[in-house]
């Protein structure tokens, strides 16, 4: 049986993470073909919130290394052994944290010996735990999912570094000449929607100002003064949508009580099967590169077509099924706080109401966006994938020892 050890103090029982969902579910699919899993993480989360994750009755004190205690949490058939840190976000941990997370890194190394060794991020003890995993002879692996690394000194000890898009493949072969793996998105299937959607509402994924959120605030400002009776219902783990709806109604000199009617802020979404059954588009205006974001996958298997900005890998999560919007390129500038001139808003408005005006449209559409979605997507075709890649890598690393 191959054995893959996971290590990195973000926390994959994360909801607010994609990337912590992503490998969740990868880890899964290969515990379901085989694999021996371990898992060595941290209480650190994308939003402070996210701690509710954690069912209380879940939650053991595994040790109590230098007054540090430790979480055991079961997920399904994985099990998280988490270091109980002062501070759920990740730039704020001190150093006596991460010296009893890599003391314990260190023991698992020795006891379990991993053949691979998996992890992301770039920081000091990131470069540690891949070095040492070296040392081992593990092969070493890195997921790399956002285009955020200008340097890759933090690659050395990498046998290899997987990714989700041919988009993000190209952008760091261009870069930096780094040889990324495709392998695809990791799904959980249970949260994609099999139903007709129950309302005519449209979905928002974290309204950030980097996702768009100025755009998805000054869209409502249109569809309201239209008198156009849609919902935008959004999932909020990250982002913060009264500040963006503030910054918009001072734009248009209108209190931020105009957008009352529009907006229903779901907070954030344990179960998305839910938050697209209620939807009838998805509406992910990212202003900053995306790798491949996670929810149009999941909004694509689940019929609901999307309409989305054409950076990264975003074309590639969608194919044919949704609706590509090119917006100038100022717009894609830090610290993206720039707001649409009103004719490329009433452009994407326009956009946008076709999937509520035309009904032939949109039955063509979600048809197709299913089709793609259970094509492109499927994650036991991802897993598979995944471990036959690791296994080709073990076997050369043996060869090689």
């Amino acid at each position: 049986m191959s054995k893959l050890l996971w290590a990195n103090m973000q926390c994959l029982v994360d909801p607010t993470s994609g990337a912590s969902l992503s490998i969740r579910n990868a880890l899964k699919g290969l515990h379901g073909i085989g694999w021996d899993i371990r898992i060595l993480g941290a209480t650190c989360f994308d939003n402070p919130n996210a701690i509710t994750a954690f069912p209380e009755n879940e939650k053991k004190k595994i040790y109590d290394t230098e007054n540090i205690k430790g979480l055991k949490i079961k997920d399904g058939p994985l099990t998280h052994d988490l270091i109980n840190t002062d501070n759920s976000n990740r730039d704020r941990i001190l150093v006596r944290f991460e010296n009893t997370f890599f003391k314990t890194y260190t023991k698992m190394l020795e006891e379990f010996k991993p053949d691979v060794v998996w992890l992301y991020g770039g920081r000091p003890l990131d470069c540690l735990v891949a070095s040492d995993a070296s040392l081992k002879r593990a092969v070493v692996a890195s997921y790399l999912v956002n285009g955020g690394y200008h340097s890759k000194r933090w690659a050395r000890d990498y046998d290899t570094i997987i990714t989700d898009s041919n988009a993000t493949k190209n952008l760091y072969k261009e870069r930096l000449n780094l040889n990324l793996t495709k392998i695809g998105k990791f799904l959980d299937h249970s949260q994609i929607s099999k139903t007709i959607p129950t309302t005519s509402d449209i979905l928002v994924v974290n309204p950030a100002i980097e996702k768009g959120g100025l755009l998805i605030v000054q869209v409502a400002y249109h569809l309201v003064k239209l008198g156009r009776n849609i919902k935008i219902r959004v999932a909020e783990s990250r982002g913060d949508l009264f500040a963006v709806v503030d910054a918009v109604s001072k734009h248009y000199n209108v209190p931020s009580s105009f957008f009352d009617d529009i907006f229903v802020n779901l907070g954030t979404i344990k179960d998305m099967r839910s938050f697209y059954d209620s939807g009838r588009i998805l509406f992910a205006p990212s202003v900053w590169y995306e790798s491949g974001s996670r929810a149009l996958a999941e909004s694509t298997l689940s019929g609901r077509p999307v309409i989305t900005t054409d950076c990264g890998g975003n074309k590639e999560m969608i194919g044919n099924s949704g609706t590509v919007i090119r917006l100038p390129d100022f717009f894609h500038e830090k610290p993206y706080t720039k707001l649409l001139p009103e004719k490329n808003v009433a452009h994407v408005t326009d956009a946008i109401l076709k999937y509520f005006d035309d009904e032939e449209y949109y039955r063509e559409k979600s048809k197709a966006a299913r089709t793609y979605g259970a094509k492109v997507h499927d994650s036991m075709v991802s897993a598979k994938a995944l471990s036959d890649h690791f296994k080709k890598l073990i076997l050369e690393k043996d060869k090689k020892n």
